[in-house]
């Protein structure tokens, strides 16, 4: 079984704190480490940041107070790099929602009512193996 260090790190970016709390919940329990944003901002901070472990992936809502997933989608693509996936979640299931967000780099589109099981086998096809023990280390928040 990998130590939490060797897990990888999911960054979950959502306003909604039910949805972030929830989603951190379910990767956690995946066995993955989290770290949850409420803003892209926040999340930013985290990816550029040296003296963090870095982000494996990400999950991004496109509506955020301060940015939105698409221009969130492609910062954080250029600071994880390109086989780092980008899901995105959305109400808004518009083409040219859609279109932007492919443009973008967002690897996985999904609608709010996100399957956790597609989720899971999304992540793992492109992540290093996570166990399903329930991580104690999960980081929240950048200090750099």
């Amino acid at each position: 079984m990998p130590s939490d260090s060797d897990k990888p790190i999911v960054l979950i970016v959502d306003d909604d704190p039910a949805l972030r709390d929830g989603l951190s919940a379910l990767l956690t329990d995946g066995g993955y480490r989290v770290a949850a944003f409420p803003t892209g901002a926040a999340a930013l901070v985290y990816a550029r940041c040296r003296d963090q472990p870095p982000a494996a992936s990400a999950v991004v809502v496109v509506h955020l107070p301060d940015t939105d997933g698409v221009t969130l989608s492609r910062q954080l693509q250029e600071h994880l790099g390109p086989a780092a996936p980008i899901i995105v979640l959305s109400g808004d299931t518009s083409m040219r929602t859609l279109d932007a967000l492919r443009g973008a780099g967002a690897t996985y589109f999904f609608s709010k009512c996100v399957h956790v099981e597609r989720l899971h086998e999304l992540l793992a096809e492109r992540l290093p193996p996570a166990t399903a023990a329930a991580s104690s280390s999960r980081p929240t928040s950048a200090t750099c």
